[in-house]
């Protein structure tokens, strides 16, 4: 299937634009497109509209922005977050309704430290970022995961699964974690970690994702887009 698909693309494609490295490794290696024509950074939102206000303080709050289905995997999330010491002093929330909703309802324990919220609108979301201080997807499957460049954009640090396409691109040690998307323990070990991280540590990874999602604008988009085209003009 792969030969089939890297032949069709090879000869009838003049050039495919991609999200990032995990994706351009698929295309060069098993499909044997050219890494020459390859354009990356296609998946970008507007940095501007998620930066958050420095003078709005933030809530002790573990966020997630995932629809209630499977391949988000929130019952593990939930459960982990539960079993874990930041349970303790900080809330989940998780922003985005679905099928999922009874089950995840059932989940929560009687201390009430999650919070389950359908939906919010694009206007209302960097305010959600904004109050918020983790942000985690631990999805089981996401070919990338536009809601992490969101929150990178409002300063937040980052704890994703090693499912999530945008991992190789925007996830460092710098500024986040990742966990395998399967492994419970894993994710409450991580989870604990969190608690001993301080306010400097904290501004330390703020900051790196910040730094990091700058070099994502819809600017960068662009240009990408317009080089790709000339080259092939050129050609």
């Amino acid at each position: 299937k792969n030969f089939v698909k890297g032949l069709f693309l090879r000869t009838f494609v003049d050039k495919v634009f991609l999200s990032g490295k995990r994706a351009a490794t698929h295309f060069s290696q098993q499909l044997g497109y050219p890494e020459g024509r390859i354009i990356e950074k296609y998946s970008v939102v507007d940095n501007q509209h998620f930066s958050a206000d420095p003078a709005v303080p933030r809530r002790k709050e573990l966020l997630c922005v995932a629809r209630f289905s499977p391949e988000k995997n929130l019952p593990r999330l939930i459960s982990a977050f539960q079993e874990s010491e930041l349970s303790k002093d900080h809330v989940l929330k998780i922003i985005g309704g679905g099928p999922q909703k009874d089950q995840l309802l059932g989940l929560v324990d009687q201390r009430r430290q999650v919070e389950l919220v359908d939906w919010v609108t694009y206007q209302d979301l960097p305010d959600a970022y904004g109050r918020a201080r983790f942000f985690i997807l631990p999805s089981i499957f996401e070919p990338w995961g536009l809601v992490v460049n969101e929150a990178m954009a409002a300063g937040l640090p980052i704890i994703a699964s090693d499912a999530c396409g945008c991992v190789p691109d925007l996830v460092t040690s710098q500024n986040g974690f990742v966990f395998p998307s399967e492994d419970k323990d894993q994710l409450i070990k991580l989870l604990n970690t969190l608690v001993q991280l301080d306010q400097t540590d904290w501004e330390r990874m703020s900051a790196a994702s910040i730094e990091i999602i700058s070099g994502y604008r819809c600017e960068d988009w662009a240009e990408n887009l317009k080089q790709g085209f000339m080259q092939h003009a050129h050609h």
